[in-house]
């Protein structure tokens, strides 16, 4: 098993696979994070968003591997993002939990080795870094069952919280970098 917790921007990563967030209900409300990709390989992100069997149900996600340029050849998209249903606390940690176990499953059966993430946070879902990160340490470690190669990159651009993630991270057993 392999979680790594590595200070910088997800998007510069050298992984095989990346996972962005989205809100699934409808074209054109992609997370922060994918709205970065979608200017910096704007045509990868229009075939990617073209691929996508709108509505997609909370917690499910959508793999491609687009032809056009980006540096990952496979791009998962998790919808995590909502922007009408209320969820509690324990409901949001279990949509980040079941999210990431179904990214790494779909990262595995695509033939990836690495897959690198943000922490699954957003504002409105888990406030508090740390919580996303444990959330997601669970579902990686759910995955690991079914594909024990597949490692997990975990971005953070912000000084304040990879030091937090990176704290559970070593309490935890994993590495950080």
């Amino acid at each position: 098993m392999l979680l790594k917790c590595i200070q910088g921007n997800v998007l510069d990563a050298l992984a095989d696979g990346l996972i962005l967030t989205f809100d699934g209900s409808a074209p054109g409300m992609p997370g922060n994070i994918a709205h970065q990709f979608a200017r910096r390989w704007p045509d990868a992100w229009q075939e990617i968003e073209e691929n996508i069997d709108y509505p997609v149900p909370l917690g499910h996600v959508f793999d491609d591997e687009p032809l056009t340029e980006s540096p990952f050849r496979v791009i998962i998209m998790a919808s995590t993002l909502h922007h009408t249903d209320v969820l509690t606390e324990t409901a949001k940690k279990a949509l980040v939990r079941t999210t990431t176990e179904a990214a790494i499953m779909a990262a595995g059966r695509a033939g990836c080795r690495v897959v690198a993430t943000s922490v699954m946070k957003g504002g409105w879902r888990l406030p508090r870094s740390v919580d996303a990160f444990l959330a997601m340490t669970e579902g990686y470690e759910a995955a690991l069952r079914k594909w024990p190669k597949v490692e997990l990159h975990v971005y953070a651009l912000d000084q304040r919280e990879y030091e937090d993630i990176s704290s559970l991270a070593r309490n935890l057993g994993w590495r950080t970098v």
